[in-house]
């Protein structure tokens, strides 16, 4: 008996047929492309809910639609596949009002409406259901940019290489030089020295980058990339501080070649709650002539989603970046604070060319996350019904607890400023998460941190960016 139930457990079932329903723009060819299984694969018997699960994660997570259901039967060895997918709304316009501020503490300090920034421009996704993307953007008041992206899978099918174009110029009107806060250790938050001229723009910035992504598989993908970084500054800044650029002119350029592994296990990539990430960056500035600064950078990543019980779920990663060169531009380093949180030190701005971060998260759901569907009425014409697209979106609140540490080091010739480096840094609070329409994040937290706890209690943090990814 023990014998039969082996050999059940064992036994191959064949993919007969997959057939997609719901869609109109999107091509099979889009959705076919992120599944492991193909029509006429084997799948050992015990495997296949497993195999079924991860695929549909795979063409979820294409960020094309709402919801994607796997439905199949077997029969007689055989499987046939039936994917239904509801199409997201693709041409979405880029309304964009906001302040300034790393933060919104900064903000409330003072509610200066003075650094307003606002912008528009349109994000058309899968124009020609191959999941292309064409991202343009213009933004005017305190900082002024001009952004396009066109992103192109297939570039070469056989190859399964995609390709990817960007361009970026924006005009800042205040940016930070140095931070001082060993010479503020009573109100540490005033350690950032920030420069504004009163009609000028103090910096100017453009670069360019192309890349070439090869896909191994759904979960496996390496690029190269390639770009051109070019910043310009007011002649006052390099009075103020010599050492902002590497060189004594009012003009830092180089160019940049990086090349990127990433693997890419996660359920939804928007909130993950099981799997895991990896990632590992080479990257060389500076080339020859071409460059006023040279130097190398490493930069890895980890991340674990452990679903603990039904509502529970562990996360954790631990990330760092180790640079070879003491010529770095201050712009340039890596920066805890601005891009790059450890939670608990929000206020602050800890630059370095090495940094070492772990992080842990514990989760709890309020509301798991599932799809809501609005009631709606039945249009007459429902091919020319739009907000059918808008009725299914995912939602979920999760109520976090979380724990960082992180040591950041500085081996470039600026480092003026060592209060932070050098040392653990602690950081550590709770908040809430939310999941709302189109996967689109928010997260509301308040941290403390190891350093400054006793001065600076506790601080609010308002952001659309996950925590661990």
């Amino acid at each position: 008996m023990g014998l039969s139930f082996a050999k059940a457990q064992d036994s191959l079932l064949v993919i007969k047929s997959i057939t997609i329903q719901g869609i109109k723009t999107t091509k099979d060819k889009t959705i076919l492309r992120e599944m492991s299984l193909k029509e006429g694969d084997s799948i050992p018997q015990n495997r296949l809910e497993a195999v079924m699960e991860r695929n549909r994660f795979n063409v979820y997570n294409l960020g094309l639609f709402n919801d994607v259901d796997f439905n199949y039967v077997t029969d007689e060895g055989a499987v046939y596949l039936i994917i239904l997918v509801r199409e997201r709304w693709y041409i979405e316009p880029v309304i964009h009002a906001n302040l300034e501020e790393r933060y919104i503490g900064e903000w409330l300090r003072d509610m200066d409406l003075d650094r307003a920034v606002f912008g528009g421009g349109i994000n058309w996704k899968n124009f020609t259901g191959y999941n292309d993307q064409l991202y343009l953007y213009f933004q005017g008041g305190y900082d002024r940019e001009l952004s396009a992206s066109f992103r192109r899978p297939f570039i070469f099918p056989k190859q399964q290489v995609d390709l990817q174009v960007n361009y970026n110029y924006t005009e800042k009107k205040e940016i930070e030089l140095l931070t001082n806060y060993a010479s503020r250790p009573e109100n540490p938050e005033e350690g950032q020295l920030l420069f504004r001229l009163p009609k000028d723009r103090v910096r100017f910035d453009q670069n360019g980058f192309i890349h070439l992504t090869k896909r191994f598989d759904p979960l496996n993908r390496l690029t190269f990339s390639m770009g051109y970084l070019f910043y310009q500054v007011n002649d006052t800044i390099n009075r103020i501080n010599p050492s902002y650029f590497t060189t004594v002119s009012d003009r830092e350029y180089y160019p940049r070649v990086r090349l990127s592994f990433n693997r890419d296990y996660r359920d939804w990539k928007a909130f993950p709650l099981k799997g895991y990430r990896l990632s590992v960056n080479l990257e060389q500035s500076g080339l020859g002539f071409l460059s006023t600064t040279h130097f190398f950078r490493v930069f890895g990543s980890y991340s674990h989603f452990h679903p603990i019980r039904k509502r529970w779920n562990y996360a954790w990663s631990i990330w760092g970046t180790y640079t070879v060169g003491s010529r770095v531009p201050y712009y340039d380093k890596v920066f805890i604070g601005a891009g790059n949180y450890l939670r608990g030190f929000e206020p602050f701005v800890v630059s370095g060319t090495s940094v070492a971060v772990v992080q842990n998260e514990l989760r709890f759901a309020l509301i798991p996350r599932q799809i809501v569907r609005f009631p709606y009425w039945k249009a007459r014409r429902p091919e020319k019904d739009l907000l059918r697209k808008f009725r299914d979106f995912p939602i979920a609140v999760y109520l976090v607890a979380f724990v960082d540490a992180g040591v950041v080091r500085d081996g470039s010739f600026n480092n003026m400023d060592p209060f932070f480096k050098d040392k653990a840094l602690i950081g550590y609070g709770g908040g809430l998460n939310f999941l709302t329409l189109y996967d689109h994040f928010l997260r509301v937290e308040i941290s403390r941190n190891n350093i400054y706890n006793s001065r600076s209690g506790y601080y609010f943090n308002l952001t659309g960016r996950i925590a661990i990814r």
